[in-house]
């Protein structure tokens, strides 16, 4: 069941931890999160920690603590934990609060309220573990909405501020092959089937083949296109084509297979 809460709380200390808050409020905003932090909500004159408890014991679904080596020891960040670790005791949600590891502090000097809960790392590069950060919001049921598209436009600019091009190795998952050899020849295995229902089912032969007229045309053996086809459909390897002869459009055996030369823009 979805959990009343809406809030996505940060803590941190300020102004050291105010860049990564930032890029986070930018990032889950334009998530359809609604964030607190102590960046735009505090003005002038409001009642500053009687604000942060109202919005961690009544609103806040989820906390995230950003633990540096300069929050480790504030005050107010210490407090924050203290308050969010009560409420999760009363939530009965082991869950509520999210330890995130915002530079090289090691993991050993968390607040005692931390060390058994399950932090992620932002310490090298904030797009690794940010992916982690919105499966644990989206498992928590924490609501969100389509926000106004003027606040996403103001929370991608955030975002692009830290974005940068990085001459790093990456994966990357591409449909372009590297051909080390050719095939030797071409075969032609003519079908039972008439040319209609031979095209009909040639899109789901499990093996590279196209259908002309009532001949499939592959690179593969007959055993290969045997154990590929409908076994209702009987086959026979009629003429077998060099791949040069092919290419050259002057082939002596098989259908008469004219060259077209295609001319790239």
């Amino acid at each position: 069941m979805p959990s009343p809460r809406k809030l996505v709380f940060i803590s941190h200390a300020r102004p050291g931890d105010d860049e990564l808050t930032r890029w986070l409020c930018g990032r889950l905003t334009a998530h359809g999160y609604r964030v607190w932090a102590d960046l735009e909500q505090l003005l002038g004159g409001d009642p500053f920690w009687s604000d942060i408890q109202q919005a961690i014991r009544n609103d806040a679904g989820r906390v995230l603590v950003i633990m540096t080596q300069t929050s480790a020891s504030r005050n107010g960040v210490l407090n924050e934990i203290a308050e969010a670790a009560d409420v999760s005791r009363t939530l009965g949600d082991p869950r509520f609060i999210v330890p995130i590891r915002g530079d090289s502090i090691p993991w050993n000097e968390f607040p005692i309220q931390l060390k058994q809960l399950n932090g992620l790392d932002f310490s090298r590069d904030w797009t690794v573990d940010f992916g982690t950060l919105l499966k644990t919001l989206e498992k928590s049921g924490l609501p969100r909405e389509v926000g106004d598209p003027e606040v996403a436009r103001v929370a991608e600019l955030l975002v692009r501020g830290r974005q940068s091009v990085r001459p790093t190795p990456d994966h990357a998952f591409l449909n372009r092959f590297n051909i080390i050899s050719l095939p030797t020849n071409i075969r032609y295995f003519h079908t039972s089937l008439s040319a209609a229902n031979l095209s009909a089912i040639q899109p789901g032969i499990a093996v590279s083949c196209a259908a002309h007229d009532r001949l499939l045309v592959s690179f593969s053996d007959f055993e290969t296109m045997r154990s590929a086809v409908p076994h209702d459909v009987e086959i026979e390897e009629r003429y077998t084509v060099p791949l040069r002869s092919f290419l050259s459009g002057n082939s002596r055996k098989g259908p008469a297979v004219g060259r077209l030369t295609v001319h790239s823009p």
